[in-house]
């Protein structure tokens, strides 16, 4: 009688440390789960040289510089001013220093303006030079609408040195880096804990061990299942975003990012299967100890 009122309390206590043991895996892996995240987004959407990279796809400086012209052709069609006129005005290297400044100010939540003033005085010499090898005078009336035309191309320069969405990255990079980091060790911090614990409950550290693989394994699936989705998907790539260089930046800056929640759930994975080599171990040291 005694016998089996023993044996069912060891039995109870067995279920009852099984379900705490779940528990704190499911705890476990939703914490490593938000780390992870929180690390992607930092090393990935929120990170500048992810950014930068994501800039020279394609050979982005020189597309925008190409873009900037053809706008500036269409500003001078109307005007009867050619295409010649407009040569030597901007050149790539400059482009790239001036994309690059207003880059760096925006993501220190800055403003840049780039200086246009070599801009509008190459193009008013082009123009005038134009105009006296046509034996055209140029009125008060023809100087101002030059200096309208003048205005637009520069604002064409400076609308092509800025990216769209970093101002609003600029904003919120600071608060948010911080915002990570914290949570990152918090949630650090509480999967160790949660893991000291469920090691404290075992004399066998290998049946400890089983939890942190299922742990492991689930934050891997849950970090990497959705990016894994979109990157064999692709439906990021059907998004309609002009011009043509802003898209294909935006579409490496995405991938570039997904990969990176990737790399945690590879990580994950990673770790679940030395946790199970080391599981083998152990048990194969208890057994042949248990024969000695």
């Amino acid at each position: 009688m005694e016998y089996q009122k023993t044996k069912k309390q060891s039995s109870s206590n067995r279920k009852g440390r099984t379900i705490v043991s779940m528990i704190l895996s499911f705890l476990i892996a939703v914490a490593l789960t938000m780390a992870a995240l929180l690390g992607s987004l930092r090393l990935g959407f929120l990170n500048e040289k992810m950014i930068v990279r994501s800039l020279n796809v394609k050979d982005y400086y020189g597309v925008v510089c190409d873009d900037f012209y053809e706008r500036v052709e269409d500003l001078s069609i109307p005007l009867g001013i050619p295409k010649s006129a407009l040569e030597g005005i901007v050149d790539t290297n400059s482009m790239y220093n001036d994309i690059r400044a207003s880059l760096e100010a925006s993501l220190t939540g800055q403003t840049y303006q780039p200086d246009t003033g070599k801009l509008r005085t190459k193009l008013k010499e082009n123009v005038e030079n134009y105009a006296k090898s046509r034996e055209i005078e140029l009125g008060e009336a023809q100087q101002t609408v030059l200096n309208t035309y003048l205005e637009q191309a520069a604002d064409q320069y400076v609308r092509a040195t800025k990216i769209p969405f970093i101002e609003y990255y600029g904003r919120i990079h600071g608060f948010a880096e911080k915002v990570i980091t914290v949570g990152i060790l918090g949630c650090i911090v509480f999967a160790v804990l949660a893991g000291f614990v469920l090691f404290r409950m075992y004399i066998w550290k290998h049946h400890a061990m089983r939890y942190l693989v299922y742990s492991t394994l689930a934050s891997g699936l849950m970090i990497g299942l959705v990016p894994a989705y979109l990157l064999l998907a692709q439906d990021y790539r059907r998004l309609v975003i002009e011009p043509e260089y802003l898209y294909q930046f935006m579409v490496t800056y995405v991938t570039n990012g997904l990969l990176i929640f990737e790399g945690f759930a590879i990580g994950f994975f990673g770790i679940a299967a030395l946790l199970l080599l080391r599981i083998a171990s152990l048990r194969r040291r208890l057994i042949k100890n248990s024969r000695g």
